[in-house]
């Protein structure tokens, strides 16, 4: 099922556990739809998610590394998780595929170890996420992107260095 709007709104209106797999593709624009990786957001895709279910978020973006957000969420939503950087072969490259960033998670381990086994050749790529020291993700109370800009701190006042 393929549904159009803005993934929170419409996912509350879906019932509980219905999907296997959820896609969300919506960050490689310069805008980037920060109430989509709130813990608030994670628990609504929990929630339509099957037990054995995998979310899928594509995080390339060329400003931002938005790994720790997901990383700090995965932690606190009790999420097993995984990341793939895909990056185009020469052929690849030049046939117009570009670089991508896709992060996996489930509630199960085992979800994740079978994503990795299904990949074949590919599971070499599956690496774990890497959470920042001291970032404590997203709320729909409290976001900032400035933690993930490289260099950012050395501009900043203390206040905003959370």
């Amino acid at each position: 099922m393929i549904v159009l709007g803005d993934a929170r709104l419409s996912l509350s209106r879906q019932p509980a556990g219905q999907f296997d797999i959820l896609a969300v593709d919506a960050f490689s624009s310069d805008a980037v739809p920060t109430h989509l990786l709130t813990r608030e957001a994670m628990q609504v895709y929990r929630r339509v998610l099957k037990p054995d279910g995998l979310l899928l978020i594509h995080i390339s973006n060329r400003y931002l590394n938005l790994e720790p957000v997901l990383a700090a969420a995965a932690k606190k939503g009790g999420w097993s998780a995984a990341v793939y950087s895909y990056v185009p072969t020469a052929e690849e490259d030049w046939r117009n595929a570009t670089m991508s960033v896709w992060v996996a998670l489930a509630r199960q381990p085992r979800t994740i170890a079978n994503l990795k086994i299904g990949s074949a050749d590919d599971a070499v790529h599956w690496r774990p996420l890497r959470a920042r020291p001291g970032f404590e993700g997203w709320t729909d109370d409290y976001a900032t992107i400035l933690p993930l800009l490289e260099g950012w701190s050395a501009f900043a006042p203390e206040v905003l260095k959370r």
